[in-house]
């Protein structure tokens, strides 16, 4: 007589709540204390990011282009728009202008009037 062998089915783990999808990790946004004219400027979390360093292109007073900010961060033309749209505008509240110009369009901030 030869017996069956059943294989059980495997156990499904439950899907994850949507509240535990949402949880999402942001860096924290470190304000500089210093009293010189760039403290308005706040510093992103670490130094030598590449947030940080998108930022210090957009601070120099020529601006930077799509190009050079991508040959800095390695990041595609999409995901610095991005960058510049959502933590320096949004988040960080600082005027970030951008103009045509021979090179390509030049992004730089500009001091709150």
């Amino acid at each position: 007589m030869a017996t069956s062998t059943r294989k059980s089915s495997p156990t499904k783990q439950p899907a994850p709540s949507p509240k535990q999808k949402a949880t999402v990790s942001r860096k924290k946004v470190v304000k500089s204390t210093s009293a010189s004219p760039s403290s308005t400027i706040p510093l992103l979390g670490t130094p030598g990011s590449k947030q940080s360093r998108l930022l210090a292109l957009l601070q120099s007073s020529n601006g930077a282009t799509l190009a050079q900010m991508a040959d800095t961060t390695g990041w595609q033309a999409h995901s610095i728009r991005g960058c510049i749209s959502a933590v320096f505008r949004k988040r960080l509240g600082l005027n970030v202008q951008c103009s045509p110009s021979d090179t390509g369009r030049v992004y730089r901030i500009i001091a709150a009037s």
